[in-house]
């Protein structure tokens, strides 16, 4: 059980709208404001970055070697309270690497080993490993992913999520992770292709549902997280509509009114990076007419993301969920436990 209070101290952001946002005067006049687009994102969400490395002393010396994850959490039962977990790709875990390196407040990074043996996978294969975990709040400089951020169906449709919505990756740049601290990189980018179970993408372990994102990854930036957000003027909406976007209630009339809705949505949790689409070459000699028995690997810029929903299909296992009801369970006896030892007053 983690105080989040919440995710590391850190306050929840309302992302801004942008274009003609309408107001109502305190008489009740309509009237239209124009926001401008705000491209920059909330310093905060770098610090749900994690590395990962084979070992401590690896991840000391910053070497080479590993990939990225990040920090999620699932809201607890008891207020104030969540369950937090380190979110990778399997093949990252698999490959060794399970020494976490964050970023500490003091200036400077920690790391916290764990073994391959405390990571839940994917039951059906999907690349996506979590593993629970307790940081200390007062030593770490750390942010979470709370799993309502999560996109889903229910979000993709409401806000008619598409091609060419705008998305940041947030993960490892190997040839420049830093060796004082996590020098976290934000890559940007758009959405290529929505995931599709009947079209899925080629993993080396089989086909997998996933998004295809115009944002070059490269080894290093597995296991990054990829949030989405999406600029649209959807209109005049009706008041039932606009209650599913989960728009401030201010802004909400009669029941029935229609209401003119648009602006910039997010960020939610897209997913997770695995991978980039290669594209192979032939290798010519230096004639550049006879071809070699060699090829050479180029990079497409199309990263792979598997969808935010796996890695909730993982976070809601049953082994997960046993160890959620048992620690709520604990939680809650404690403070109750804590009401009935305090001190009365004498009226």
């Amino acid at each position: 059980m983690q105080d989040l209070s919440i995710s590391g101290g850190y306050p929840a952001r309302q992302w801004r709208p942008t274009g003609w946002v309408p107001q109502y005067t305190p008489k009740g006049a309509l009237c239209w404001v124009w926001r401008k687009p705000v491209p920059r994102i909330p310093d905060h969400i770098a610090d749900c970055t994690i590395y990962l490395y084979p070992s401590v002393d690896s991840a000391q010396n910053g070497e080479n070697a590993g990939g990225s994850g990040f920090l999620a959490h699932v809201k607890s039962t008891v207020p104030g309270y969540g369950h937090l977990y380190a979110v990778t790709n399997y093949h990252v875990i698999e490959h060794g690497s399970c020494v976490l390196r964050l970023n500490n407040k003091a200036g400077g990074i920690d790391m916290i080993k764990t073994e391959y043996a405390d990571w839940i996978t994917h039951g059906d294969g999907d690349d996506i490993a979590v593993c629970p975990i307790r940081i200390d709040r007062e030593m770490f400089r750390w942010w979470s992913v709370g799993t309502e951020c999560f996109i889903d169906s229910s979000i993709i449709d409401a806000y008619n999520i598409g091609y060419g919505d705008e998305v940041f990756l947030v993960g490892r740049l190997v040839v420049h992770s830093g060796q004082q601290k996590n020098a976290i990189v934000v890559r940007f980018g758009n959405i290529s292709l929505m995931a599709d179970q009947e079209e899925p993408i080629s993993h080396p372990e089989g086909p997998r549902e996933g998004f295809l994102v115009e944002c070059r990854s490269l080894s290093g930036f597995s296991g990054s997280p990829v949030f989405v957000t999406t600029t649209q003027d959807y209109g005049y909406v009706p008041q039932q509509k606009i209650e599913k976007l989960r728009q401030d209630r201010q802004q909400l009339r009669q029941p029935g009114e229609v209401v003119h809705y648009g602006g910039t949505f997010g960020p939610w949790l897209l997913g997770i990076d695995w991978g980039h689409i290669p594209l192979w070459k032939p290798v010519f000699e230096k004639d550049r007419k006879t071809q070699t028995d060699f090829m050479a690997e180029q990079n497409t810029g199309i990263a792979c993301v598997a969808p935010a929903w796996k890695i909730m299909e993982v976070l809601n296992s049953e082994e997960l969920i046993k160890v959620r009801k048992k620690e709520d369970k604990g939680i809650g006896e404690r403070i109750d436990a804590a009401k009935t030892s305090s001190a009365v007053l004498d009226s």
